[in-house]
């Protein structure tokens, strides 16, 4: 086999011509065992130099910013705008088992609270938007009650974007899930294991659509979206590239910031914001 030059070079003496495209070298050994031998050794070295060695993999990370290119290029850059995907305050619990309807909890009287507080975060706390152009909700009662004191104080309309609603379309039942986890319910390590989801691709899929349609049709724009722990996970599984759609706990009325460009860039910019509950002194959850 051939040998590299540079290990050769502290211990070999270059002698001869070059032959055919690589060089031919004689040398003696300078150490006293080679010259007791009188050895010759023979290496065919290629002329071109090594690759550089690849750059090492950095797994992805929820405490460093992440961009990710999620689609084409657009014509012309329009400047970037900003997500605030806001989880639903605490619901109520619903339970439709005798009537089959599907279970659409409303606000519980501390959940009201809660979304009384992120309004006034967002438009006179210490870190108030300079302007939120526009707020967006799921279809869900819960989505749609927790940014509606938001929208009021702004003199917005609350735009429903139907595919950043939750998984759980079709249930008859509904359990906060920090009550399933004050519990002990198995059911709460059944959703945070995913078992929850028939099709998490799926879910993610919808839920990055449905985004993608908001970031479209918002460009430039500071942009409300109060949805669920469910879909704020899955967006951000998306963005971050991570395998698990069910990776973290988002909290009631926790805010998650992602700018987006045209360009089809996404950045992470801050996950779980709760500063308005500390500041109002208003709890998570009363279980």
């Amino acid at each position: 086999p051939a040998l590299d030059v540079l290990q050769l070079w502290p211990r070999v003496r270059p002698r001869g011509g070059r032959v055919g495209g690589v060089r031919s070298r004689r040398c003696r050994s300078v150490q006293a065992s080679a010259w007791a031998a009188s050895s010759r050794c023979r290496a065919d070295v290629p002329m071109a130099a090594r690759p550089p060695a690849p750059a090492p993999l950095i797994p992805p990370s929820i405490f460093t910013p992440q961009t990710v290119p999620v689609g084409a290029p657009t014509a012309s850059v329009r400047p970037v705008m900003e997500l605030l995907l806001i989880r639903h305050a605490l619901p109520v619990t619903v339970d439709n088992t005798a009537t089959g309807e599907e279970a659409d909890p409303r606000l519980s009287d501390l959940g009201l609270r809660q979304a009384e507080a992120l309004a006034d975060w967002l438009t006179d706390g210490p870190t108030a938007e300079a302007a939120i152009d526009a707020v967006y909700a799921s279809p869900k009662a819960r989505a749609r009650e927790t940014v509606a004191p938001l929208a009021r104080r702004l003199g917005l309309e609350v735009s429903i974007e139907p595919l950043v609603t939750e998984y759980d379309e079709g249930e008859v039942e509904y359990v906060p899930m920090e009550r399933l986890k004050a519990m002990g319910d198995p059911r709460w390590d059944q959703i945070m294991a995913g078992g929850d989801i028939s099709d998490p691709e799926a879910f993610r899929d919808q839920v990055v659509t449905g985004m993608d349609r908001i970031i479209a049709a918002n460009p430039g724009r500071t942009v409300v979206v109060g949805c669920h722990g469910g879909v704020v996970s899955a967006y951000l599984s998306h963005i971050l590239g991570i395998e698990s759609v069910l990776f973290y706990e988002a909290r009631y009325t926790s805010i998650s910031r992602v700018a987006a460009s045209s360009s089809g860039h996404r950045t992470m910019r801050s996950v779980n914001e709760l500063g308005h509950l500390s500041v109002a002194g208003v709890p998570l959850h009363e279980f």
